[in-house]
């Protein structure tokens, strides 16, 4: 249901977009389209960056693809959804999102259930 790349733009743009940063104080240090270099040390994308070259888009793509939005099955919600749960999770980390996703929904009487690699959305009464 939910469209990755448009979810992936939009967060991409909050992260500053294909740009190498190093900012005094980050707990991130060097940090690429805001991938975290301390965080994620085996990105395949800092050999080019080592090299001086910006790694390829789908190298940046996969990354968030891989470990924000397939975990978290945001392909299978409705798009706005997918979209908070997915970005929120870049920044706070998958099991955070995905509880504080539970307890907000839960709190408006609605759940997410998984069941045998599909997600539902489900209204309680």
């Amino acid at each position: 249901m939910a469209d990755f790349y448009e979810a992936f733009e939009k967060t991409l743009r909050k992260e500053g977009g294909y740009q190498l940063t190093n900012i005094k104080n980050d707990l991130g240090g060097q940090t690429y389209a805001g991938i975290a270099r301390t965080k994620n040390p085996h990105w395949p994308g800092w050999i080019y960056v080592d090299r001086g070259d910006a790694p390829p888009a789908d190298v940046v793509r996969d990354f968030y693809r891989a470990n924000y939005w397939a975990p978290l099955y945001c392909d299978r919600l409705p798009q706005a959804i997918a979209e908070d749960i997915y970005d929120f999770a870049v920044n706070a980390g998958v099991s955070v999102s995905a509880k504080l996703a539970q307890v907000v929904l839960s709190q408006n009487r609605v759940a997410l259930i998984h069941s045998r690699g599909s997600v539902s959305i489900v209204v309680l009464k």
